[in-house]
């Protein structure tokens, strides 16, 4: 049989002690398991790679999960080719190596829209590539759009569509956008765009009943009437 070599970010849960090989003839198809590891190191120093030769085909889709000591999943991750490494595939990958914690379903989504934003090409288009500066600077972006979304579920957070914006009402907030900001910037300078994040202030209370005539919150401007 022909031997395939996977290379991937095991979560940051501890106890888990198997990792299942899973094999498909497309992204879409029905997943059957190829091949079982155990053990597969100790937390946090799980294997990050792995060759089986179970493959049936080095051009099918792969797919992994985990497994823990009581029997628990981690689900199929994200499948990937395995006769090439797409670009996307790649970024996945640097993602989760920086951030354990995140669904990697969702980064993939959110890489999907960083390719597309960075370069407007399909993110599976398999002639894509990037050199150095573009992949720190996609893997930034991608990052920066996981904490995106993670913040639009916070309480106390409201978003609007075009360029993003957020409105927070505290301080851990506030710090976390700042950190996502430097995230953009250097993107930003890696991929030589302009894409920007505004921070809009809550809505002030006013004595007296005063209603608002006019408000830039972007330029902290406020007229009464």
């Amino acid at each position: 049989m022909p031997s395939v070599h996977l290379t991937f970010t095991a979560p940051d849960v501890e106890n888990l002690t198997t990792l299942k090989i899973y094999e498909a003839a497309s992204p879409t198809g029905t997943f059957s398991p190829i091949e079982t590891v155990s053990p597969m190191g100790v937390y946090p120093d799980y294997i990050d790679e792995y060759t089986t030769d179970k493959a049936l085909n080095t051009g099918d889709w792969f797919a992994i999960e985990f497994i823990d000591s009581k029997g628990a999943t981690t689900g199929l991750s994200v499948a990937v080719k395995g006769d090439q490494q797409l670009a996307i595939s790649e970024i996945i990958q640097r993602v989760t190596e920086r951030d354990a914690s995140l669904n990697e379903r969702v980064v993939q989504q959110e890489a999907e829209s960083a390719i597309y934003y960075a370069t407007a090409t399909d993110p599976y288009d398999p002639t894509l590539s990037f050199n150095y500066l573009q992949k720190r600077g996609i893997t930034n972006l991608t990052l920066a759009f996981c904490y995106l979304s993670e913040m639009a579920q916070s309480v106390g957070a409201s978003w609007t569509a075009g360029i993003v914006s957020m409105k927070f009402s505290d301080a851990a907030i506030k710090a976390r956008a700042d950190s996502i900001n430097r995230l953009i910037a250097q993107a930003n300078r890696d991929l030589g765009t302009s894409f920007s994040m505004v921070a809009y202030l809550e809505d002030l209370p006013i004595a007296g009943g005063s209603q608002f005539g006019l408000v830039d919150q972007t330029r902290l401007l406020v007229e009464f009437r």
